[in-house]
């Protein structure tokens, strides 16, 4: 959780489709993790319109270092669950009442996030966070995505999808990524507090691997990313606030590159960038 900055706006887990952010409800972390509010004693949340909320940043050090008592596991065998997977799992259900959801299903020595039977559909969901993209020192060089997506195909013969750090998580995007019929046309990228950028991304061909992955969610129907930093207002039905980095690119302080991913067409760099850095 060191790669998510200063926290921005607030996510509701019953309107995930709006509400787009960093700060997450005491009522929403019971849920998420499974708990009462005893539990909680010994995390300090804050009031916002006079609701308690959390920081999830704060909230992931509050639980990986095992302040909350009762709480889901945070490891499985050598893998690490990510609050992120739990979120994805209570959207799930929330938008499926009926679906069986299981959290690390076993494959081998390893763990697939999510597996999910539903309506005679079955499916597994990998969420990718930042550390699947950039590489870091201590984890060596990251696995193009589609490897692991395609070892899992290959082995269960059902679909696994990804969700990557960039795509809203909300229950839209969930339909919209598994063609239901109610779907919406088009899907949403979200970036609000990370501190890793595309320009940043490990892999040669990050912008075809960007492109691919999005494409599930239907998320740039013309074209564009950069309206995953921008400010969204509640009378576009979603809220969310503008990511900090467009502030730092302004003032000089951060380079452009940084929205750009490694491949990218140098003529085409306007898709990679909001509005308002255009043409820059």
């Amino acid at each position: 959780m060191g790669l998510l900055g200063k926290p921005q706006g607030v996510f509701k887990l019953g309107e995930s489709d709006k509400y787009v952010g960093s700060f997450i409800s005491k009522d929403d972390v019971k849920t998420i993790l499974d708990v009462c509010d005893s539990d909680l004693s010994d995390v300090k949340f804050n009031k916002i319109n006079g609701i308690d909320y959390i920081d999830e940043a704060k909230l992931h050090e509050s639980w990986k270092n095992n302040c909350i008592p009762n709480a889901v596991p945070i490891r499985k065998g050598n893998s690490t669950i990510s609050l992120d997977e739990y979120i994805l799992i209570e959207i799930i259900m929330r938008t499926y009442p009926s679906a069986k959801v299981e959290s690390q299903f076993k494959w081998g020595r390893k763990y697939i996030d999510i597996y999910v039977e539903m309506d005679n559909r079955k499916f597994f969901i990998e969420f990718h966070g930042p550390g699947h993209f950039k590489k870091m020192n201590v984890y060596g060089d990251p696995e193009d995505p589609f490897v692991r997506k395609n070892q899992i195909e290959d082995e269960f013969g059902i679909p696994c999808y990804i969700w990557p750090y960039w795509i809203q998580r909300c229950s839209s995007n969930l339909k919209v990524l598994l063609g239901d019929s109610d779907a919406p046309s088009r899907g949403y990228g979200a970036l609000w507090s990370t501190k890793v950028f595309f320009g940043e991304f490990f892999f040669p061909n990050s912008t075809q691997i960007i492109e691919n992955i999005t494409n599930q969610f239907k998320a740039t129907p013309d074209g564009s990313y950069g309206y995953f930093y921008e400010a969204w207002s509640s009378d576009l039905g979603r809220i969310k606030q503008e990511h900090p980095i467009l502030e730092k690119i302004r003032k000089g302080k951060k380079s452009i590159d940084l929205l750009i991913p490694p491949g990218a067409d140098p003529n085409d760099k306007n898709k990679w960038l909001p509005k308002v850095l255009q043409s820059v």
